[in-house]
């Protein structure tokens, strides 16, 4: 828009007789620069029309979301509870002796996020084999005792997983009470048998349901009955 005032000032200001401007052809340039202003000026109107429109929706979206409820009933002859998922169930619980030694915390996704602390370590205390390029250690006598290996046992990325079998576990449904008591679940409450419970959530959100067993040893004792990513407004699922 500026461009187009600009230009049309500069044409009215050029100082020409009006015989010079006619001859320069100023009127059609002036009465194409006009056209060409009054163009873009509809095309931004019609731009912030369909922006307040865009906003609206959102806001409206945004009130839906929240709107959003989640019934849950219980059908079994157990207490379910029912706890809310705020991340993903997936990677690998470290033990704290390992975290003692590794700097990571007690849980991680990938096998690569634990080995990157293992070199870290291995690199500080210049464990390396050969030099250090190979991407090989070999283990001091901290390492020896937690891994339970000799002297010579070169550690890699390739036998990482292996040495550590004893100080990492794999995240699964079946070992959920791993994690149901950290800082990523939190209990939403218990539902008694033939009884309900609902919520106001949000589409995405997960739920976690189930109950504790004596039958099984920790950390297995937790049976997943039921995980539940709300996808509509209203829900209503039925644990049997």
């Amino acid at each position: 828009m500026r461009v187009y005032d600009k230009s049309i000032q500069e044409l009215l200001n050029s100082g020409r007789s009006r015989a010079a401007q006619e001859a320069a052809g100023t009127s059609d340039k002036l009465l194409s620069l006009h056209m060409g202003k009054d163009k873009l000026m509809k095309h931004l109107e019609r731009l912030d029309k369909e922006l307040n429109h865009l906003v609206r929706d959102r806001s409206y979206l945004n009130r839906s979301v929240n709107k959003c409820q989640l019934k849950i009933y219980n059908e079994i002859k157990n207490p379910l509870e029912i706890y809310s998922e705020k991340t993903k169930h997936e990677g690998f619980m470290i033990s704290n002796q390992s975290q003692e030694i590794f700097p990571m915390p007690s849980r991680v996704q990938k096998i690569s996020d634990i080995w990157a602390s293992v070199q870290k370590y291995c690199f500080e205390n210049h464990l390396f084999y050969q030099n250090c390029h190979t991407g090989i250690f070999l283990p001091d006598q901290m390492l020896m005792d937690l891994l339970t290996i000799p002297p010579t046992t070169r550690i890699s990325s390739q036998n990482i997983q292996t040495l550590l079998r004893d100080h990492i576990t794999l995240l699964t449904d079946d070992n959920l009470g791993l994690v149901l008591d950290t800082a990523g679940y939190k209990l939403m409450t218990t539902i008694e048998p033939s009884s309900s419970w609902a919520v106001n959530t949000s589409i995405g959100h997960t739920f976690i349901c189930g109950f504790r067993t004596m039958k099984r040893k920790y950390p297995e004792n937790f049976v997943l009955m039921k995980r539940i990513t709300v996808s509509r407004y209203h829900e209503k699922h039925i644990i049997p």
